[in-house]
C-alpha cells in the first residue's frame, strides 16, 4: 500500500529532477486525478411526495459455516476488514438461468395514495476478472475473463419472470490507471416505465446477473444495486428533489463534488433530506468522511448520522433514517463494502435558504478507500419553527441522553423512556429467530410471506376503518359514562409526554410501545393484530423512532378515560399518553 507521504516524496524527486517549479499544482493534479467522472444531475422534479431507495449487495462472504446467501451481521470492532474475506455471488432466486441475484422490498405507509413518478436503477461492482485469489502478497487471477456489465435482469413485484434490462455504462475503472487494480464500474438504467405498468409497485424487487470479481482483490471486492424512487402522494407536502451521479475514487485524499444549478430548493425554514451511496467502505477501517457546505453556508460541516460516525461514514451498512434497512434477502447488517443511507440534514438555517443554489460535498479519506457514485437531495418548506415544549419535560438533549444511559433507558426526543418500554430485547430475539428460520424456507415462500405480512402491517386495510370508527364511538360513549371529574389529570399521574409533529393531528395518542427499528415495530403491530387489537404507528421527526399507538382523542378527559380503563379492558399491556402539538401543560 502506498501512502500519501511516499507519493509526495516521489513527486518531489520528480519535480526536482525535471525542474518543475509549480510543484503544488503538479501534486494537486496527480492526487485529484482519482476523481474520474464529474457529477451531473440525473433527475429533478417538484412533487407532492417523497424520495426513497431500496437495494442490496450482490457479493457476500463464504466460509465453512456459511454460504453467501446467509446474512453477515458482525459489526463489532473484532470483525475482519473487507479484504480478508473470500467473496462469492449471492444467488437467492433458485433460478438456474441466473448466476447472481439478491432482493429488496419497497414498502411505505398509505401505499394506496402513492404512485411512482421516477425509478432509477444503479448497479456497481469491482470487476477486474471473473475470479481471483491471494497467494502470499499477490493477487492471482483464477479466471481472467471479463464480460460486459451493461445487461442485468429484474423481477418486479408479483411477477414470476425476469425482465431483461440494458443499461448505460457510466464508468469503467479497468480503463483508468488509478482504479485498474479493483476495476470498479457503474451502470444505470431508467426503469420508470416498467414500474408504472405494474398494478402495484410495492413489494419485492429481485435484481440478477450483476457481475463482480469473486474471491478477492487488492483492497477487497464488492458489489450491489439500488433503485432510487420518487413517489407522488397528493396528501404529502411539496418537495424539490434532485439526484446526481458520477464516480469518485477517494483514497487518502479529498475532493469536492459540486451539486450545482439547484433551483427553488430553499425556503425561510427548510427541512432537507439526503441519500448517499458508495462502494468499498469498511466497517472496521475508518477515515472516510464527508463534509457539506452551500453558497449560503460556506463553512464545511461534517455529515454524520446516529448510526455513522464522522470518522467512518461509509461503514458497510444500509439505513433508512438511521434504522437498518432490513427488508432484503439476504438482510446482512454488515454488507461488506456496500453503503446506502438516507438521512435528515441538521446543518442550521443558513445551509438551505431561498438564496441557495449550490451544495458542495467534500469527500475525504485518511485510511479507507471508497468509491462515491450517487447523491440525492430533497427539500420542503416548513411554514414555522416547530415549537419547543415549555412543560418541563424538555431539557437539554445531551443531558437527557446521558441521564437515560445512566438509568439503562433511552431518550426518545421528549422524555426518558424505560428500556423495557422499547420492547427491543424480546423483539430482537424474535427477529433473530425469524432470520435463522429464513435459511430453511424457499425464496419464493419468503417473498410471498413478506409481501403479505409486511404490506398488511404497514398499511392496515381500509376495511378496518369502519371498525376504528366503531371503536371511536364506543370510546366516546365510555368517556361520557365515566366519572372523570375526580381523576387527577396531572401529567405525572397519567404519564403524559409531549411531542411536536407537523404531520399529526393535535391531540392525545395512547402509545403502547416505541421502537428504534421498523422491523420490530411491524412485528409488534402484527402481534397486536393477532390479539384483535387495532393499532397504527408514526415516526417521530426528532429521533426517527416508531411510536405504536392504540387510540387517539382530542380531549385529555377522553384520553385519560381510555388509558385508565385499558381501552375498555381490551388491552392488558402498558399504555402512556403522548400529547402531540399541545404546547401548554395538560
Amino acid at each position: 500500500m502506498i501512502f500519501m507521504s511516499q507519493i509526495s516524496s516521489l513527486l518531489m524527486c520528480i519535480a526536482q529532477k525535471y525542474n518543475i517549479t509549480n510543484f503544488l499544482l503538479f501534486t494537486v493534479l496527480i492526487v485529484n486525478a482519482q476523481v474520474v467522472r464529474p457529477f451531473k444531475p440525473r433527475y429533478h422534479v417538484k412533487v407532492n411526495g417523497e424520495m426513497t431507495f431500496i437495494g442490496n449487495q450482490i457479493l457476500n462472504r463464504i466460509d465453512k459455516e456459511n454460504t453467501p446467501n446467509i446474512s453477515y451481521d458482525d459489526l463489532t470492532h473484532e470483525n475482519s476488514p473487507n479484504s480478508a474475506f473470500d467473496m462469492e455471488y449471492i444467488d437467492v432466486d433458485d433460478d438456474s438461468n441466473t448466476f447472481s441475484s439478491s432482493a429488496a422490498a419497497l414498502f411505505s405507509k398509505k401505499e394506496e395514495n402513492k404512485s411512482v413518478v421516477y425509478a432509477g436503477l444503479y448497479w456497481v461492482g469491482t470487476y477486474k476478472v471473473q475470479s481471483a485469489y491471494r497467494k502470499n502478497d499477490r493477487i492471482i487471477g483464477y479466471d481472467d475473463d471479463r464480460f460486459e456489465v451493461e445487461n442485468v435482469k429484474i423481477k418486479f413485484p408479483k411477477k414470476k419472470n425476469y425482465t431483461s434490462i440494458q443499461g448505460s455504462l457510466l464508468f469503467d475503472g479497468l480503463k483508468e490507471r488509478n482504479t485498474i487494480e479493483q476495476a470498479p464500474y457503474l451502470a444505470y438504467a431508467d426503469i420508470t416505465e416498467y414500474v408504472k405498468l405494474l398494478d402495484n409497485p410495492f413489494g419485492l424487487y429481485t435484481v440478477a446477473d450483476i457481475r463482480a470479481t469473486q474471491g478477492t482483490l487488492e483492497g477487497g471486492t464488492f458489489g450491489g444495486w439500488m433503485i432510487f424512487f420518487v413517489l407522488e402522494d397528493p396528501e404529502m407536502t411539496e418537495k424539490t428533489i434532485y439526484s446526481f451521479d458520477g464516480f469518485a475514487h477517494v483514497f487518502q485524499n479529498s475532493y469536492d463534488v459540486s451539486l450545482s444549478d439547484l433551483k427553488d430548493i430553499g425556503h425561510p425554514i427548510t427541512r432537507t433530506e439526503m441519500i448517499v451511496a458508495a462502494l468499498g467502505g469498511d466497517n472496521r477501517e475508518g477515515g472516510d468522511m464527508v463534509y457539506l457546505s452551500s453558497n449560503t453556508a460556506p463553512k464545511m460541516t461534517n455529515l454524520k448520522t446516529r448510526t455513522r460516525s464522522t470518522g467512518n461514514l461509509f461503514n458497510s451498512t444500509l439505513h433508512h433514517f438511521d434504522q437498518f434497512y432490513m427488508s432484503r434477502f439476504p438482510a446482512s447488517k454488515n454488507t461488506l463494502g456496500f453503503d446506502i443511507f438516507q438521512t435528515k440534514l441538521e446543518l442550521g438555517k443558513e445551509f438551505i435558504t431561498p438564496e441557495t443554489n449550490q451544495i458542495q460535498v467534500r469527500l475525504k479519506s485518511s485510511e479507507d478507500r471508497y468509491f462515491f457514485y450517487f447523491s440525492a437531495i430533497s427539500t420542503e418548506n416548513i411554514e414555522e419553527e416547530e415549537p419547543v415544549s415549555t412543560s418541563g419535560f424538555a431539557f437539554g438533549k445531551i443531558k437527557k441522553e446521558l441521564e437515560a444511559k445512566a438509568q439503562g433507558a433511552i431518550y426518545d426526543g421528549t422524555d426518558i423512556v424505560p428500556y423495557e418500554m422499547i420492547g427491543a430485547v424480546s423483539m430482537n430475539k424474535s427477529v433473530e429467530s425469524l432470520e435463522q428460520n429464513q435459511a430453511q424456507i424457499s425464496f419464493d415462500s419468503k417473498m410471498e410471506h413478506a409481501e403479505k405480512i409486511v404490506a398488511k402491517e404497514v398499511n392496515p386495510s381500509s376495511s378496518n376503518k369502519s371498525e376504528k370508527d366503531s371503536n371511536s364511538s364506543e370510546n366516546q360513549s365510555f368517556s361520557q359514562q365515566s366519572t372523570l371529574k375526580n381523576l387527577d389529570l396531572s401529567k405525572e399521574k397519567l404519564d403524559i409526554r409531549i411531542l411536536n409533529h407537523p404531520e399529526l393531528k393535535k391531540g392525545y395518542y395512547l402509545v403502547a410501545n416505541v421502537f428504534s427499528e421498523a422491523v420490530n415495530a411491524r412485528q409488534f403491530l402484527s402481534n397486536l393484530k393477532k390479539q384483535g387489537v387495532l393499532a397504527d404507528y408514526f415516526i417521530s421527526p426528532s429521533n426517527q423512532y416508531y411510536y405504536v399507538y392504540l387510540s387517539y382523542a382530542t380531549s385529555l378527559e377522553t384520553a385519560a378515560g381510555l388509558k385508565l380503563s385499558k381501552l375498555n379492558n381490551s388491552y392488558s399491556g402498558e399504555i402512556w399518553l403522548l400529547a402531540v402539538n399541545i404546547s401548554e401543560n395538560p
